[in-house]
């Protein structure tokens, strides 16, 4: 069984009977209202979240009601009940705002900020699709709030403003992805270049230690089989912060959510805050802890020349 996943890449569905390592990163899907966690390798995972896995592992694998199990880009499969996606769905965007969010009890302290304007923050509802909503309000950020652009970033601007309001833009992903649809930041933007609008540099930029997780090679993708790039975590988070000083945002996935960063506090060198819009949160904005975002990075999707 395979779904569609934009033009270039292809979503691996596992089945409980046959556990396998995970050949790529889909975004969207979690279990329902379990805790769970990423692969140890190169993650720093303490001995209580590695016996946490083990045991979710176990109840998935002995529980015959659940679904087929996505996989994500870790040893571990995770999957929703059947019938129950909406409530997957928020239990892991309630789970990833409780691991990141700064709470107003705690002030973020800052010499320089810096926040694009956002606009409003479509919901996602009960779709899977925050890889889609993420990366529609990260390229509508630049592309309708930039004063000056070259001809193939002003084609990008009609086409955002013609799916700039809720029911268009679920229309526009509705009409290639099922509600239930995973995936990766690259497949809006596939879908935009579907549709006619120009090559821009948008790339997928995972962290090199990543890169040694372990995959299979069954025909699911990887990520440099869609053009991800490989780099140090320090040097993607530059390119993040370089990007918010020329108006450009990135999406930001990991712990199998997909969020939009448009803004930064900074003290001195260090980052104290990330303005996030959340399509999944019912209060879609709201400010992020760098350690944290910095800890469960493990994609981001941004510009790069």
């Amino acid at each position: 069984m395979r779904q569609r996943l934009g033009r270039k890449g292809m979503l691996r569905v596992c089945h409980p009977q046959q556990p396998q390592a995970a050949s790529g990163i889909s975004y969207g899907i979690q279990a329902n209202e379990m805790p769970y966690a990423l692969a140890a390798q190169g993650l720093g995972m303490t001995d209580a979240t590695r016996e946490m896995d083990r045991k979710i592992k176990d109840q998935i694998m002995s529980n015959n009601q659940w679904r087929p199990i996505f996989c994500l880009f870790s040893t571990l499969c995770l999957a929703a009940p059947a019938g129950q996606s909406q409530t997957a769905v928020d239990s892991a965007a309630q789970r990833l705002r409780r691991l990141i969010e700064i709470t107003p009890a705690v002030r973020s302290v800052a010499d320089e900020e810096i926040k694009l304007p956002m606009g409003e923050v479509f919901a996602q509802g009960s779709t899977n699709w925050c890889w889609a909503y993420s990366t529609f309000h990260t390229t509508r950020t630049y592309y309708l709030n930039t004063p000056v652009l070259s001809s193939e970033a002003f084609a990008w601007r009609n086409a955002l403003q013609d799916v700039n309001t809720p029911a268009a833009f679920r229309s526009f992903v509705g009409r290639r992805h099922d509600t239930s649809q995973t995936g990766h930041p690259e497949g809006f933007v596939s879908d935009m270049q579907e549709d006619g609008v120009p090559s821009q540099p948008w790339v997928g930029l995972v962290p090199a230690n990543r890169r040694d997780l372990p995959v299979v090679s069954d025909g699911g993708f990887s990520p440099a089989a869609i053009g991800d790039q490989y780099l140090p975590k320090a040097e993607i988070l530059k390119i993040v912060r370089d990007n918010l000083q020329r108006g450009i945002g990135s999406s930001w996935c990991g712990q199998g959510h997909c969020i939009s960063i448009y803004g930064i506090k900074v003290n001195g060198d260090q980052p104290t805050a990330y303005h996030i819009a959340d399509s999944a949160s019912s209060s879609p904005t709201y400010e992020a802890s760098p350690s944290r975002i910095h800890q469960y990075l493990e994609l981001i999707f941004t510009m790069k020349e």
